[in-house]
């Protein structure tokens, strides 16, 4: 993806790849690749020419009721890959998430030289070994997710942040209640951010 396309794709489609709002019985299966070309995306990201606009999601799923996410494979998302936002009745099974995590990496070493060069200007003596996080993740996640009574299972998620994170609820009609991962193969982190 150019990176003209990257800037119509991002203005073509407000924030998301794929976008459903206030859906019932929506579904997201039978197989294929959805390819977010994050590349390009991070790269801008990183290189500072982004011109202000956020890196789109991939799959985005809000508001929606008896959801079923099944056997397709997200591929390099410039942001999220899949989003789950306050939706009730969601299942989530053989689904994988795929990012090029050598190409992450890499960019985030340039972020992190970046950030250890700002501290020291600024006097501040850092041990770049010592430092366990990683404030330059490129917030790729891989399934993201809030509501009720969500199954997230049997998908394989090998990315660079956080590969399953359970979201806080943006609704006083949401509440984070019944969900359950099984049978993950995970290539990063599990988080619960309440």
């Amino acid at each position: 993806m150019t990176t003209q396309a990257a800037d119509a794709w991002a203005l073509a489609t407000a924030g998301a790849g794929i976008d459903v709002d206030y859906g019932d019985a929506v579904a997201a299966a039978g197989g294929g690749i959805v390819n977010g070309g994050g590349i390009p995306w991070w790269n801008r990201w990183v290189f500072g020419n982004h011109s202000g606009l956020s890196r789109p999601k991939l799959l985005v799923l809000e508001a929606c009721r008896g959801v079923l996410v099944e056997g397709i494979v997200l591929h390099n998302s410039p942001s999220f890959n899949l989003l789950l936002s306050t939706v009730l009745h969601a299942e989530i099974r053989h689904v994988t998430v795929v990012t090029d995590r050598k190409h992450q990496r890499d960019l985030k070493a340039v972020l992190r030289a970046r950030r250890v060069i700002a501290m020291r200007a600024a006097g501040i003596d850092v041990n770049v070994a010592a430092t366990p996080l990683e404030p330059e993740d490129l917030n790729t996640d891989g399934i993201d997710f809030s509501g009720r009574d969500i199954w997230v299972h049997d998908c394989n998620v090998q990315n660079d942040d956080d590969s399953i994170a359970v979201k806080p609820c943006d609704s006083k009609n949401c509440q984070v209640q019944a969900m359950i991962a099984a049978d993950m193969l995970l290539g990063s982190s599990l988080a619960l951010c309440l």
